[in-house]
């Protein structure tokens, strides 16, 4: 029976795939069209808007690459302005946590706004650049002090128009079950602003989005756990350097957590 149904999804999805496809294609066209007018115009489309129109291109990305999220803890996420905190595993993580992050500004916080800080090499890439600035992201150049307290400005300049920020603190991908060091400078902006911070540990990305396909899981199921945030008054009496080593470590155990869950055909995540 199990065969049968499995015959049957994918037959459905070959069949739809073709349309999918079309539809995706004529979403980057409108994407690159309306990112571009909204550069020139910063007022010219709400919030909602942008974010609906990112959510319909990434549910699109999500079915012709036949990935599957399951989340935990996003109604969790704290109501106020806060920095969000991630392992770096792909080219994917940013994709669905901005799906997760409007996926919770539409069920739990119709307020909610975010940015989102990249590397400069990304605003090369046409589209990723174009979906970029519909979120209002900054570039980051770790080479460049100066950009890089300029781009500090900007994050607390975000933070006082009710933006929660986004970050990497690794600044690349991670190949493999380990990550690589946190950066202190990534929470820096929670600390100057006195913001909670959001830990999220990301399982099974890794591979999804590359062209070498050895890093990638069979399943193509991507876990993300959106654990308990650190209010300033529990971080804000410690070490930066410190602190960003205990976030790292609390992200690393529950990826490694979640990776025995899965070998031991446990269930991963609470209903």
């Amino acid at each position: 029976m199990k065969i049968f149904i499995k015959i049957l999804k994918w037959i459905g999805y070959i069949l739809a795939l073709p349309f999918v496809c079309i539809s995706a294609v004529f979403g980057i066209i409108m994407i690159n069209y309306r990112a571009q007018k909204y550069i020139k115009n910063k007022n010219r489309y709400f919030v909602d808007q942008r974010y609906r129109w990112l959510k319909k291109l990434i549910k699109k990305l999500f079915f012709i690459k036949r990935i599957k999220i399951r989340s935990h803890g996003l109604r969790n996420i704290p109501s106020s302005p806060c920095l969000f905190v991630y392992n770096h595993k792909s080219n994917l993580d940013g994709v669905l946590l901005v799906d997760l992050l409007i996926k919770y500004q539409t069920n739990y916080n119709a307020n909610f706004k975010f940015s989102i800080i990249a590397k400069k090499e990304t605003a090369k890439v046409g589209l990723i650049k174009n979906i970029l600035s519909l979120l209002d992201a900054l570039y980051l150049d770790r080479e460049d002090i100066r950009q890089q307290f300029k781009v500090f400005e900007q994050q607390n300049e975000l933070i006082k128009n009710k933006y929660s920020i986004l970050i990497a603190p690794e600044g690349t991908r991670i190949h493999g079950d380990e990550l690589g060091e946190f950066k202190a400078g990534a929470i820096k902006v929670a600390y100057h602003n006195m913001i909670p911070i959001q830990p999220i540990a990301i399982y099974g990305s890794d591979g999804l989005m590359d062209k070498n396909k050895t890093h990638m899981k069979k399943d193509r199921i991507v876990y993300v756990d959106f654990l308990p945030y650190k209010k300033p008054f529990d971080f804000h009496m410690h070490n930066i350097e410190w602190y960003i080593n205990e976030i790292r470590d609390e992200i690393h155990d529950q990826y490694k957590t979640i990776q025995n869950k899965i070998k031991s055909n446990e269930k991963v995540f609470p209903e």
